[in-house]
């Protein structure tokens, strides 16, 4: 079986693990996939949440910090405005970019329709496509819990279209844990 664990965010400066820095954690279940779009199981979100990087987090004494936006995102009416930092990078070097949080958006819209009807659209120029806007249909949402995580849409968004259904972008998903995933 494989896992593409790194598509799982192998961007930015990377820190050396000191004894402080390493989580170690026990579950009772064990996850049947560790897809972004797909977070089934609380084991699932768990790992999924401690191994996807979003553009704010939680630091150790509580404070909400900047990940991969350079800065806190800040809202201007319903839209979530910010930059994405310049060496955040997908695991084969590709830049992320706001195409990608707009393809999390496509994906979490297309096979999850009623699970997160807030986020309306992701706007940004394409001579700055690092700079986003995010719209949503109501005032000031909780953006940590209801924007999609990005997905790289230079690998996901051709299959994301390609698929009717969940079951099909699951089998065909760079995510997906199968050994006959990727068809073509």
């Amino acid at each position: 079986m494989v896992i593409f664990f790194g598509l799982c965010w192998g961007f930015c400066a990377s820190v050396a693990a000191s004894p402080k820095s390493i989580l170690r954690m026990g579950m009772i279940e064990e996850p049947t996939g560790l897809n972004p779009v797909f977070r089934g199981s609380t084991a699932e979100a768990m790992i999924i949440a401690l191994s996807f990087r979003s553009l704010a987090h939680f630091d150790a004494e509580s404070e909400l910090v900047p990940h991969l936006a350079k800065v806190l995102p800040i809202f201007e009416n319903n839209n979530l405005v910010f930059e994405i930092r310049e060496t955040a990078k997908w695991d084969d070097g590709a830049p992320v970019t706001c195409e990608d949080f707009h393809t999390g958006v496509s994906a979490d819209r297309k096979f999850r329709p009623s699970k997160n009807p807030k986020v309306d659209k992701v706007t940004w120029d394409p001579k700055s496509p690092r700079q986003c806007v995010v719209v949503f249909n109501q005032p000031k949402p909780i953006y940590t819990l209801y924007l999609p995580p990005p997905l790289p849409t230079h690998l996901e968004k051709k299959i994301i279209a390609q698929s009717e259904n969940e079951i099909e972008y699951l089998k065909n998903s760079w995510y997906t844990r199968s050994e006959e995933r990727r068809v073509g």
